[in-house]
């Protein structure tokens, strides 16, 4: 969807692996999500403004953990519900689950504070608050639930000629129809999602990986040099 819309002349069309490349953004949306769970009071418009003003249009989460606030937010804007097959989707999404659980992934995110554990600190409350997840069996257990629970909350508020339901797989008629766009030349996009997914998830583990090496290493010089400083201090001392 985001590659369609950007089609489309939606440009920066959001999505969540452009936090990736500027963990800034990540940084706008922890603050931004201990506000919604909170219940801090807040300008959402304002918010939103700063974080996404480039934006013609918002894909994937973090923002749609924040459907109720964006819909009130922007009035005007319309509203694609994407619907797809629920079992795809539970199969394409299973990598994420078993990454938010890994061992090795939760000391990334001990070690490496500044990127993995921040992108932590956004899938937690997505699975916390979207899917009722305690842990990875019972996630997965939840998964079904949480994706109807979602479409329903979407279908409740927002009004209907500001809403499209658009099934996966049906083309670019429904979604130019709905958006006033004329129907590209090129085929709509086809991305296989459970393969984009594992390929950006090794992307991530990498990268992450490299940092805590990093951390490691400079935590480990630190702690030499404080040894030794210490170790020289106790001889003096011992000398005296």
């Amino acid at each position: 969807m985001q590659a369609a819309l950007e089609l489309l002349g939606y440009r920066d069309t959001y999505h969540f692996h452009k936090i990736y490349s500027n963990m800034q953004d990540a940084d706008f949306w922890i603050e931004l999500l201990d506000r919604k769970y909170s219940g801090k009071p807040t300008n959402w418009r304002e918010e939103f403004d700063k974080l996404l003003g480039h934006c013609a249009a918002v894909t994937d989460t973090p923002a749609a953990m924040f459907y109720e606030e964006l819909i009130e937010a922007y009035p005007d804007a319309k509203v694609v519900l994407v619907e797809r097959d629920v079992e795809a989707w539970v199969k394409s999404i299973d990598p994420v689950v078993e990454m938010m659980y890994n061992p090795l992934i939760l000391t990334y995110c001990f070690f490496d504070p500044k990127w993995m554990g921040k992108l932590r600190k956004i899938w937690a409350p997505w699975a916390k608050h979207f899917f009722h997840a305690r842990d990875k069996d019972s996630f997965r257990g939840n998964l079904r639930e949480g994706y109807k629970r979602h479409s329903d909350g979407v279908r409740g508020c927002v009004p209907k000629e500001r809403l499209l339901e658009y099934r996966l797989g049906t083309g670019w008629g429904p979604l130019c129809g709905f958006l006033g766009k004329e129907i590209p030349e090129m085929e709509f996009p086809r991305i296989n999602e459970s393969t984009a997914f594992k390929e950006m998830l090794n992307i991530v583990k990498r990268r992450s990986a490299r940092n805590v090496l990093g951390n490691v290493a400079m935590l480990g010089g630190a702690l030499v040099v404080g040894g030794l400083s210490i170790y020289w201090g106790l001889r003096r001392t011992w000398g005296n």
